[in-house]
């Protein structure tokens, strides 16, 4: 089995901080845009109902009151249009700094993923370990190697993580296929 050359950080050709996932941008400002266009028609379109009192003996007067009422749209679909708008832009601008959003109830959502060439190395070396262990004369079901292709991946996206922080270390994905059959006991792959 020939050696092969360590995985590199590729690193952004543009700077993090001024790229931006546009889409999303302009979701939200279009969002804001209904927002503003809701506040423009509840204006003009709301129900005007006008009061005369006639003048009692005190007041010579006649006093005069406006109300104006909104039907449509309401405040809550014109909170919301401006909240997720708001959330929208914010989550744009920032989106190539964020890997990862943390939920209460430790919930949370990963955005490093494996790419598609990193799924398909995994997906050789757990085959290239699965037939060596056959060659060795070993019972390795499907569903064992597929257990393990499932943990590789997981472990992938936690070394690509520790990466990022600065604490892991080139090549990940036999690392990462390492680690998952050394967990289902199949001992090392080296």
């Amino acid at each position: 089995m020939a050696a092969e050359a360590p995985a590199t950080i590729v690193q952004p050709s543009e700077d993090p901080k001024t790229k931006s996932k546009t889409s999303l941008v302009v979701l939200g400002v279009a969002l804001i845009a209904l927002f503003l266009a809701g506040l423009v028609l509840a204006r003009a379109y709301g129900t005007k109902t006008v009061e005369k009192s006639t003048p009692s003996s005190s007041t010579a007067t006649e006093v005069t009151k406006t109300t104006t009422a909104k039907n449509l749209p309401s405040d809550t679909l014109l909170t919301a249009l401006l909240a997720t708008g708001a959330i929208l832009v914010f989550v744009g601008l920032l989106y190539t700094r964020m890997s990862s959003i943390k939920l209460p109830g430790a919930g949370e959502i990963d955005f490093i993923t494996p790419t598609d060439k990193e799924k398909e190395q995994v997906a050789n070396k757990v085959t290239e370990v699965v037939n060596e262990k056959k060659a060795a004369g070993e019972t390795v079901t499907e569903a064992d190697a597929a257990k393990v292709a499932v943990d590789a991946l997981a472990n992938l996206a936690e070394q690509k993580k520790q990466i990022l922080k600065g604490a892991g270390a080139a090549p990940v994905v036999e690392a990462a296929v390492e680690t998952a059959a050394a967990d289902h006991g199949w001992g090392s792959t080296a």
